[in-house]
């Protein structure tokens, strides 16, 4: 059955030796060795946040199995000691229940907690998860359209580390079960989604899409992101289709972006090997390309812009192979030299 564990910071927790930030509430029968991997996820990012509930679907390691952990994290007003305080609440699948158990229906339908003001305890019941009701596509209107759901899911299932850049009027919690409603079910806890996260909190335990909603011109948003894949949704309405209007960056050699010519497509890789430089997918060509963008070519030409982004990751390899044979030329020249005068 899965479980759930509520964590804050209380004068006393569930056990009478421990006081700050500690469970008060957790399923009788959950293994406590696993409440040291719950902590690094009960983490709040206060400043990406923006005061609003921060969600995650994660996995991590017990036993040698994997187990899913959903995710709630909110302020909780300040706690014992008049210190800033926050609430954690996560619903724990286990290995059992990974298939059967849909994250998404927990982020829809289960009754996170706000606040904690009871004495701490145990659960006798299994946390109750209702099945879900509606679409959630509507969240991607003011986005250019839900088609932009299978790009981002299809990114991830390769393999790369995404960002998602949203208004700060779109639901991030939407945003995340839309997401996660367009991955197949058994694949969701191994892929990940999170909310208002640090990429230093999300690449560490286990989650390979993030959603950050950001204004327009925050210029955090337009920085170098090093190892990741940025799908920029902030300042449009334009649909996946419109490949045109993409700045790929540096490395984007290592991608087919012709995936995006039409909404149904999944994207496929060229390469696996994992780079360090980000690709950013921006689709406000308006403004000015981010620093590293490679937008010299013409946008009204889809071919071109394909070829160039993999020319010149070609160029790039052709030019260190030279190097390379022109060293090894020049010393194997010398040492036949030396080997000539010395004969004569």
């Amino acid at each position: 059955m899965p479980y759930e564990v509520v964590n804050t910071s209380v004068a006393r927790g569930l056990t009478s030796a421990h006081s700050g930030f500690c469970d008060v509430l957790r399923t009788r029968g959950l293994p406590e060795e696993i409440t040291p991997l719950l902590a690094p996820l009960n983490f709040y990012n206060e400043k990406l946040a923006r005061g609003k509930p921060a969600y995650g679907v994660r996995s991590i390691r017990f036993g040698g199995r994997m187990w899913g952990v959903v995710s709630r994290v909110v302020l909780n007003g300040n706690d014992y000691t008049g210190r800033q305080n926050r609430l954690a609440h996560h619903v724990i699948a286990p290995p059992s229940e990974l298939e059967s158990l849909c994250p998404a229906a927990v982020l829809v339908g289960y009754a996170f907690r706000n606040t904690w003001d009871e004495p701490p305890r145990y659960l006798d019941r299994e946390p109750d998860v209702p099945e879900i009701a509606g679409s959630f596509d509507d969240v991607w209107e003011c986005m250019g359209g839900k088609g932009w759901r299978s790009h981002i899911a299809a990114l991830a299932l390769s393999g790369s580390r995404v960002v998602v850049l949203i208004p700060p009027s779109a639901e991030g919690r939407s945003v995340v079960i839309s997401i996660l409603l367009g991955i197949p079910l058994e694949r969701r806890w191994e892929v990940g989604v999170v909310e208002a996260s640090s990429a230093e909190q999300c690449w560490a335990h286990s989650a390979l899409i993030r959603v950050l909603a950001m204004d327009a011109n925050d210029a955090e948003g337009d920085r170098a992101w090093p190892g990741e894949v940025v799908v920029d949704l902030r300042r449009q309405s334009i649909p996946p289709s419109a490949k045109q209007d993409f700045f790929v960056g540096k490395q984007a050699n290592k991608f087919d972006f012709s995936a995006f010519s039409a909404a149904d497509q999944e994207l496929s890789v060229i390469g696996t090997e994992k780079s360090s430089e980000p690709i950013v997918v921006n689709i406000d060509f308006a403004s000015e390309a981010p620093e590293g963008i490679d937008d010299s070519r013409d946008p009204s030409s889809s071919e071109q812009s394909t070829q160039s982004a993999q020319s010149f990751g070609f160029s790039k390899v052709v030019f260190k192979r030279t190097i390379v044979w022109f060293i090894l030329g020049a010393v194997v020249g010398a040492l036949v030299g030396f080997f000539i005068v010395n004969l004569k």
